[in-house]
């Protein structure tokens, strides 16, 4: 489904799309690399339970500050 709905958004660029696989951090990876893009699309979930949320804020309430514009897609 994420894959699906990555798809139908850049299919509407005509310039070339670099998607990525974070498998760590998201902050420290858009601390490292969000300089080098002019906009970084992230998924959220709020579909999380009240303990998941205490053991771990969610992505964007964690991140600070970004070199790039940054997108927040709700993932369903």
């Amino acid at each position: 489904m994420a894959e699906i709905k990555l798809e139908n958004l850049i299919e509407s660029f005509t310039e070339p799309i670099e998607t990525r696989v974070v498998t760590g951090s998201v902050e420290g990876f858009l601390e490292r690399n969000a300089s080098h893009y002019d906009l970084a699309v992230i998924g959220a979930s709020t579909d999380r339970s009240a303990v998941s949320r205490f053991l771990s804020t969610p992505t964007f309430e964690r991140i600070q500050e970004v070199d790039c514009d940054l997108a927040i897609v709700h993932r369903e």
